[in-house]
C-alpha cells in the first residue's frame, strides 16, 4: 500500500464543535509564531499538523519529482504582511449552480492554488482533496 503525502483537514472536533485546531509542528520547531491550523499530513510519522507553508517546505522535493498535484501558496502580496487571496474556484461554481452569481460573492477566498492544474485554479484544502 502506498501512502501520499497530502494534506487533510481533521475530522476530530472540539466539545464547542468546532475543528481541532493546533499549533503548527514545523513552524513550532524552528521558531515562529506558530499557527493555529486544523490540517496534517497524512504520510508522515506521528500526522503532525502543518501549516501549507511547512507542507510545501517539507515535502517540495517528493512532489516535484513525482508530478503530483499540490498546493502552492502564491508569492504575490497586497503589501508585506498580506498575500493576495482569491476565492476558491470550485466553491465559487458551487455557489454559483446553488444560488447565482451575486450570493457566490461571499465564497472563502484562499492563497493556495494548484500547480498542476491547467490554468492554476485557486483552491481550498477541501476542494483540493476532491
Amino acid at each position: 500500500m502506498e501512502y501520499k503525502h497530502c494534506l487533510q483537514i481533521t475530522n476530530e472536533y472540539t466539545t464547542t464543535a468546532r475543528r481541532q485546531r493546533k499549533s503548527c509542528t514545523n513552524c513550532y520547531k524552528i521558531g515562529l509564531k506558530a499557527k493555529t491550523i486544523s490540517t496534517f499530513c497524512t504520510a508522515c510519522l506521528g500526522k503532525p499538523f502543518l501549516c501549507v507553508d511547512c507542507f510545501e517546505e517539507v515535502h517540495k522535493q517528493e512532489l516535484e519529482s513525482t508530478g503530483k498535484h499540490y498546493l502552492q501558496l502564491t508569492n504575490e502580496y497586497y503589501n508585506p504582511d498580506r498575500r493576495k487571496r482569491k476565492p476558491c474556484t470550485n466553491c465559487y461554481r458551487r455557489l454559483v449552480a446553488k444560488r447565482g452569481s451575486k450570493a457566490a460573492k461571499n465564497t472563502k477566498t484562499v492563497a493556495t492554488f494548484c500547480t498542476k492544474c491547467p490554468e492554476t485554479p485557486f483552491l481550498c484544502v477541501d476542494c483540493f482533496e476532491e
